[in-house]
């Protein structure tokens, strides 16, 4: 696994994110500072957790227990404060003295946590271009399609503030071994509209039906693509509900599916927007459903990368994190919890760092 050193400054700097309905924007749930960084929160003081990395990062070996405890169960705001204080403190960046005291698995997901949600996403994003193209599509999956538009801007917004870098163009480098198609589809989804977008779903409809099942050319999926893509969920639920009205119940999703079948990677792209604008219990359920299945895939498939990335991501909204082990445990609930099953897989054998570190988040969330 390639080593990530994040371009990431020296103090936690302001950066410019998208206007947000509240007045405190949220990332993966999570709310964070665009701003200067206080020195302290309300109900949290970094300066004992400052002490406890210090003492856990010198000295004979790396304290990973210590190192574990003083990150798990924080919020961004509180990973933001953390990295100034203990910038004041050392003289030193915290993400990069994690990454120096830690390695593979447990270097990704600590560093994660230290970044905090959207540092978080900015670090995988980099980490993800030097991966084969499989892992590198469902990290980027993970990470780009079906999001939100104030998401994407306050992503794009942090990786232009403390890499000096462009979104758009890193994912356009990064799927440019993936094929013209994919890298397209990835493109489209950038272009995510927000809530307020004014979009006329009696159109969009008329454009799927005559489109989907005409056949798998260019001019179709062309057709196609834009009106998944960069919809926002509610535009796209419409559009799940109109079809099912005319189609038997039977899914918009389960029509793309077919449509795209020999592109099964656009394919996989297009039904991950869908998973995130469908019913689920009788009401919109905004993905959860889909993070839980892409979670079951990732510890069928042992895959300690993807168990390490999905979970630390889920782990910034506790409450819906809930839900989605709830789910997963549904899903395969003859094969043990979701705790056990992804402790079985990441065993201490492995690596007993980053098993201590998926255990402690589990823990945390389920307490």
């Amino acid at each position: 696994m390639p080593k990530v050193h994040p371009v990431s400054p020296s103090m936690p700097v302001a950066f410019s994110g998208p206007a947000q309905a509240s007045s405190e924007p949220h990332y993966l749930g999570s709310p964070i500072i665009t701003d200067s960084v206080p020195l302290r929160l309300p109900g949290y003081d970094p300066a004992k957790d400052v002490e406890s990395i210090y003492n856990a990062t010198h000295g004979p070996g790396t304290n990973n227990s210590k190192l574990i405890k003083a990150f798990v169960g924080k919020t961004t705001k509180e990973i933001q404060v953390l990295q100034a204080a203990y910038q004041i403190k050392t003289q030193k960046d915290l993400v990069a003295r994690v990454i120096d005291e830690t390695s593979k698995g447990f270097q990704v997901g600590m560093t994660m946590l230290a970044s905090g949600a959207i540092g978080g996403d900015a670090y995988i994003i980099q980490l993800a271009k030097g991966l084969d193209n499989h892992i590198k599509l469902e990290i980027l999956t993970d990470l780009i399609i079906g999001r939100t538009r104030e998401e994407l801007d306050l992503l794009r917004a942090y990786i232009h503030a403390t890499q000096f870098d462009d979104l758009d163009q890193i994912v356009i480098d990064a799927t440019q071994s993936t094929g013209s198609f994919v890298q397209h589809l990835f493109t489209q989804a950038l272009r995510v509209a927000n809530h307020n977008g004014c979009y006329d779903p009696v159109r969009d409809y008329e454009v799927l039906e005559e489109n989907i099942g005409a056949g798998a050319g260019d001019i179709h999926c062309n057709a196609i693509i834009p009106r998944i893509l960069d919809r926002p969920a509610s535009h796209v639920h419409q559009l799940d509900l109109m079809w099912r009205q005319s189609h038997f119940n039977k899914a918009l999703t389960d029509a793309i599916s077919l449509h795209f079948a020999s592109r099964p990677e656009a394919s996989e792209i297009l039904r991950n927007v869908l998973r995130a604008s469908e019913i689920r219990g009788g009401r919109l359920d905004y993905g959860i459903l889909r993070d839980a299945e892409r979670l079951n895939d990732a510890i069928h498939a042992k895959n300690h990368l993807l168990i390490t990335i999905r979970i630390v991501r889920a782990q910034w909204d506790p409450q819906r994190f809930r839900q989605i082990v709830a789910v997963v445990d549904g899903l395969r609930h003859k094969d043990g919890t979701t705790r056990h099953r992804v402790l079985e897989t990441v065993g201490p054998v492995f690596s007993r760092p980053l098993h201590k570190l998926l255990e402690q988040i589990l823990d945390t969330v389920s307490s």
